[in-house]
């Protein structure tokens, strides 16, 4: 048998050789398999707890009993297995996204009203902070006329009161739209916000009572304070002429008639005065002021017709005449002894009208304080 006959490879060698090239192959493969499925498993070099047992058997060595195609079959199932697990893992991904997506389908609607009521409080809170200055002027200025005796003039502050409300206002609708959607403390919040505004919202509404009041009340305590004047420089003036009278000498009086001219025009001023009062504040109350000036002018007359009379060269009846003149001052002076005087009349009549809203409105003040310090406290 020549060399080339003995050099043939065995036919059995190459089938092994063969089976074993084939197992490196599905080795291969199955490694493969085991980095994709387990990177992280790739990358430290141990198996998973799962696939440990799997990982020992593909890694047999070959004298574990198994012939090639035994080796190759397990190895083929082994990897049918993790195929098989591929797919449930990716099922079960897919089955928690459909979760996922439904569970934001249910309650996007309730988170996504949660957070626009949060923001709506946010929006009345600012709307509150805006009208806080204008509250504050106008309340400065209704403070004045409730203090003072004499209140000052008010300005219009009619544009600014109703710009105000209106911010007010839709700060309540902001809040009562948000409440059914805020937790507990945010409602604890949201209500104080609520007190604030209303609280603010109600001083508003009782402030153009009080400054139309005032307004009214500034204006006739001017004229009652004219007519006042008038009323006792014809009272000074008129002691005066009846002092002169009493002296019965023809130059005194003449001189207590010509005075008299003069102090009939100053009660018929203050008579007039007084009407425009009663103009500028309907209600003022000084009915009885009106009532004296006119028995005063009456009685003013009865004084004149005793000085001509007397200086006619009747004194006896100029003096009856003068007799009957005081009289009648002293029955107008009685109907204005008891108080209250003509000047308080204006101050009376503006507690009258206004008496029930000023005390609304104190009590809205001090509600608006009660809330703004429930905000301030953490």
């Amino acid at each position: 048998m020549s060399d080339r006959d003995n050099t043939e490879p065995d036919p059995a060698e190459h089938a092994d050789a063969r089976a074993a090239d084939e197992s490196a192959d599905i080795d291969a493969e199955i490694g493969a398999d085991v980095e994709v499925a387990n990177p992280e498993l790739a990358e430290s070099g141990e198996p998973s707890d799962g696939g440990s047992a799997d990982f020992e058997v593909a890694s047999a060595a070959p004298d574990d009993g198994l012939t090639p195609r035994e080796r190759r079959r397990l190895r083929q199932e082994q990897a049918r297995r993790r195929k098989r697990d591929r797919f449930v893992w990716i099922g079960m991904i897919a089955a928690g996204i459909v979760m996922l997506v439904g569970f934001l389908y249910l309650f996007w609607p309730v988170m996504a009203g949660r957070l626009n009521a949060v923001k709506q409080v946010d929006q009345a809170q600012a709307l509150l902070e805006r009208a806080k200055p204008n509250v504050d002027s106008i309340d400065k200025l209704v403070t004045a006329q409730l203090s003072a005796s004499a209140a000052p003039g008010v300005p219009d502050t009619a544009p600014q009161i109703l710009v105000t409300r209106r911010d007010l206002k839709q700060a309540l609708a902001l809040i009562d739209q948000a409440m059914p959607h805020l937790t507990e403390d945010e409602q604890t919040h949201a209500t104080s916000v609520r007190a604030a505004a209303q609280a603010r919202l109600d001083m508003l509404a009782h402030a153009p009572t009080i400054l139309v009041a005032s307004v009214k009340a500034v204006q006739a305590k001017t004229f009652v304070d004219r007519a006042s004047a008038e009323t006792s420089a014809a009272t000074l003036a008129e002691s005066a002429a009846s002092h002169n009278f009493t002296l019965a000498t023809a130059s005194k009086v003449e001189s207590a008639s010509v005075a008299l001219q003069r102090i009939r025009g100053q009660l018929g001023d203050a008579r007039q005065l007084y009407a425009q009062a009663v103009a500028a504040f309907p209600g003022v109350g000084l009915e009885r002021f009106t009532a004296y000036l006119d028995m005063r002018i009456q009685a003013a007359k009865l004084f004149s017709a005793a000085t001509s009379v007397w200086l006619s060269g009747n004194k006896a009846g100029g003096s009856a005449q003068f007799a009957a003149y005081q009289q009648q001052l002293a029955k107008a002076a009685a109907s204005v002894a008891s108080p209250p005087s003509a000047p308080a009349a204006p101050g009376q009549a503006f507690r009258k009208v206004a008496g029930s809203a000023a005390d609304a409105y104190k009590n809205a003040k001090k509600q608006a304080a009660d809330a703004d310090k429930a905000l301030s406290t953490p």
